[in-house]
């Protein structure tokens, strides 16, 4: 086949496929183009949330941690306090 009955060949292909295509879409352009941007909007907002959740549970733990250190070195402070206090009356 010659490059002309390719090129009239793949042309014919390609219409036909347009208008299957058109013919059986399920829906309007402006209608996909919505949902399309509906879904978008849906993605980024379960993405804020989830990322607001992580930095909420992220604040929880960090706050958690630092009431573990604050009472160890309390209680470590008390500790030292009470064996300076035992070797200073000796």
């Amino acid at each position: 086949m010659n490059d002309v009955g390719r090129i009239v060949t793949f042309l014919a292909g390609l219409g036909a496929g347009l208008t299957i295509g058109i013919l059986f879409a399920p829906d309007k352009g402006e209608y996909t183009r919505e949902k399309s941007a509906d879904s978008m909007k849906n993605l980024a907002h379960s993405l804020r949330k989830q990322a607001s959740d992580q930095i909420s549970h992220f604040n929880i733990m960090k706050n958690e941690l630092t009431e573990t250190i604050r009472s160890k070195l309390k209680r470590e402070r008390w500790e030292i306090e009470g064996q300076t206090d035992e070797h200073a009356w000796i």
